[in-house]
C-alpha cells in the first residue's frame, strides 16, 4: 500500500480502538484491585490473582499499576510482581508487533537508525 500501512485501516480507528481497550481494561482491573483489597481486609472471597495477570496481559497493566500503587496492595508480592511485569511487557511487544504491522509508516522515523 503506497501510504505504508500493512492492513487498510483508517490510523483514528487503530489508536481509537487501541485507546479504548487500553482505558477500559485499565478501568476494570483498577476497580478489581480495589476490590480485592477491601476483600483481602474484610476476609472475604479475593480476586483470583490469574485473573489479574490475564487482565494486566490483555491491555489492563496500567490501571493495574496505578491500583497497586494507590491501594498498596500486591506491593510486597515479589513473585506476583515479577509475573505482572512480565505480563505487562509481552503487552507491549504484542502492542508494538500491532502497530508495526497496522502502520509501518509510523516506525518509519526509527528505521533511519537502523540502516548500516
Amino acid at each position: 500500500m503506497a501510504d505504508g500501512s500493512v492492513i487498510a485501516i483508517p490510523p483514528a480507528w487503530t489508536l481509537g480502538w487501541v485507546a479504548l481497550a487500553y482505558g477500559g481494561l485499565s478501568l476494570v482491573l483498577f476497580g478489581l484491585y480495589g476490590w480485592d483489597k477491601r476483600a483481602a481486609r474484610l476476609g472475604r472471597q479475593r480476586v483470583p490473582e490469574k485473573r489479574l495477570q490475564l487482565l494486566a496481559l490483555i491491555g489492563g497493566w496500567p490501571g493495574g499499576w496505578l491500583g497497586q500503587q494507590l491501594f498498596r496492595h500486591k506491593t510486597r508480592k515479589l513473585k506476583f510482581l515479577l509475573v505482572f511485569w512480565l505480563m505487562a511487557l509481552i503487552n507491549l511487544c504484542g502492542l508494538i508487533w500491532l502497530l508495526w504491522m497496522l502502520r509501518r509508516d509510523w516506525f518509519r522515523p526509527l528505521m533511519v537508525y537502523l540502516e548500516p
